[in-house]
C-alpha cells in the first residue's frame, strides 16, 4: 500500500522547529515505523528534485497513492503546500488518516469529521495501537477507491489464475475486414480483478465532467492514431444511445474506453485496463468450459436478449447492468451475456485476404481493429451462439462508436 505523507518540515527537521515544545522526532519515528511495516512511503523531501515542478509532482504522487496521512500541527495548518495536498487528496477521493501532533482549534475539518490519532503526548502503546487501527481502516477504504470515484454500482471481483481455451478461427473470413480468423488454443491467465458490471452512463460521465478527464490530452497519447482521432472525430464525447439509471454506457469507441482506463489509473493509483480476450472469457466461463456464464444451455431469463428479424424496425433497449443476477458467471461477474457488446484490449493484425492467419495484438499503439465479446441484446432469430462465452468473431475499428457497445474494466496488482 502506497502512503502519501503530508507534513510540515518544521515538524520533522529540528533545524526548522519554531516552537520549543514541538516533538520533531515523532514524525520521523512514525515514518520509520511505517517503512518497517512494509508500507510504500512517498515523502517530498526524498522524492522531489530541485528542477521539478512541485505542484505537478505532488498531484501526480497523490493520485498514485492509496491514502494520505496528514500530520496535523499549527505549522501544518499554516502551510499553503499542506493545504493544497489535502485539497488534491480529497478531490481524488483518497482516504485520509489525520494524525495529531499538536492541538490546534483551527485545524481543517478532517480533524473534526474523522477520528484522528492523537500523538500529542508522544508515541505510547495506546496511541500506536490506534495508529495501526487507523491504517487498517484507510486500507479498507482504499480498496473502494474506484467506487469512491465512479459511484455505484461498482465492485471489483477477484479472478484467480487459470487457463482458458480460445476457439481456433484459422482460415475463417471475418466480416467487414480483410482478415482471416486468429489462431485458437490455450492461454494462461494471471490473477486480476474485473468490474462486476459494465461501466454505466453515470460512471463514464464522471470522466467527461472532470477537468482532468476527457479533455486532458494525456489520456490519449498512447498512440498517434488515438491522438489524431481525438482532435477530429473524437473531439467531443458522443451522448449515450440510451439514458437511464445504471444503464451501460454506449456510443463509446475503443479509444474512449482506453482513455477512461488511463485516467482512472492515474486518479486511483491502480493499474486499470481493458481485459484481453482471454481475460474476458476466463471471467465469463471459468474452468469448466461452459457455453454461457451460468451453464451449458441458453436461458433467455438470465440476460437481456430479444430476437428481432433483420428487416424489422423494432429497437431494443439495454437493461440496467445489475438487473440479471441469475446470469452471473462462476466468479460472480454480471452481464457478460447479451445487453451490449464489450470492447477488449485484444486487436487483430490483419493479413492479406489470402493469408491463413491473422495475429493477435494486445498493445495499445497498434492501429488495428479490436475484438468485442458478450453479444448485444438484439439478435436475429437463431443467433444465440453469438452470446456464448467463446464467440470471438466480432471486431471493429477502434474509433467507431455504436449504440450497442460498451465496456468493463480490470485491475492488475
Amino acid at each position: 500500500m502506497k502512503l502519501f505523507i503530508s507534513y510540515s518540515r518544521h515538524d520533522r527537521d529540528p533545524r526548522r522547529a519554531i516552537f520549543p515544545h514541538a516533538d520533531v522526532k515523532i514524525v520521523n519515528k512514525l515514518i520509520g515505523f511505517l517503512s518497517d511495516c512494509g508500507y510504500d512511503i512517498w515523502i517530498d523531501s526524498a522524492a522531489l528534485k530541485g528542477a521539478q515542478n512541485w505542484e505537478s509532482e505532488i498531484a501526480q504522487a497523490i493520485r498514485a497513492s492509496n491514502a494520505i496521512l496528514c500530520f496535523g500541527s499549527p505549522r501544518w495548518r499554516a502551510s499553503e503546500y499542506c493545504s493544497k495536498e489535502l485539497q488534491i487528496a480529497l478531490a481524488h477521493g483518497k482516504p485520509v488518516l489525520p494524525v495529531l501532533l499538536e492541538h490546534d482549534p483551527e485545524l481543517p475539518g478532517v480533524f473534526r469529521e474523522r477520528q484522528f490519532v492523537d500523538f500529542t503526548q508522544g508515541i505510547g502503546l495506546r496511541a500506536l495501537g490506534k495508529f495501526v487501527a487507523g491504517l487498517r481502516q484507510v486500507e479498507a477504504q482504499s480498496a473502494d477507491i474506484v467506487k469512491n470515484i465512479l459511484g455505484t454500482p461498482f465492485e471489483w471481483v477477484e479472478v484467480s489464475a487459470g487457463e482458458v481455451e480460445l476457439v481456433d478461427l484459422q482460415g475463417k473470413s471475418l466480416t467487414d475486414f480483410p482478415c482471416n480468423g486468429p489462431a485458437g488454443g490455450v492461454r494462461a491467465v494471471t490473477p486480476f480483478a474485473i468490474s462486476k458490471y459494465p461501466i454505466t452512463v453515470e460512471q463514464f460521465e464522471v470522466f467527461i465532467e472532470r477537468s482532468d478527464g476527457y479533455d486532458d490530452a494525456r489520456w490519449w497519447d498512447f498512440s498517434r492514431r488515438a491522438q489524431e482521432w481525438r482532435l477530429g472525430e473524437g473531439a467531443k464525447p458522443q451522448s449515450p444511445a440510451y439514458h437511464g439509471v445504471n444503464l451501460p454506457r454506449t456510443n463509446v469507441a475503443w479509444y474512449d474506453a482506453v482513455a477512461f482506463c488511463r485516467w482512472l489509473s492515474a486518479t486511483s493509483g491502480e493499474d486499470v485496463r481493458l481485459p484481453t480476450e482471454a481475460e474476458w472469457q476466463w471471467s465469463a466461463q471459468g474452468s469448466d468450459g461452459r457455453a454461457y456464464p451460468w451453464g451449458i444451455y441458453f436461458e433467455q431469463k438470465r440476460c437481456n436478449y430479444i430476437e428481432i428479424a433483420p428487416q424489422s424496425e423494432t429497437d431494443y433497449a439495454p437493461s440496467a447492468v445489475d438487473q440479471y443476477p441469475v446470469g452471473s458467471s462462476p466468479f460472480g461477474v454480471m452481464d457478460m451475456c447479451g445487453n451490449v457488446w464489450e470492447w477488449t484490449r485484444t486487436g487483430l493484425k490483419c493479413g492479406l485476404p489470402s493469408a491463413a492467419l491473422s495475429s493477435e495484438v494486445n498493445t495499445l499503439d497498434a492501429d488495428v481493429p479490436r475484438m468485442m465479446r458478450g453479444g448485444s441484446g438484439k439478435r436475429a432469430p437463431g443467433e444465440e451462439y453469438k452470446l456464448t462465452t467463446t464467440y470471438r468473431e466480432e471486431l471493429d475499428r477502434p474509433g467507431r462508436r455504436s449504440r450497442s457497445r460498451g465496456f468493463r474494466i480490470i485491475r492488475y496488482g
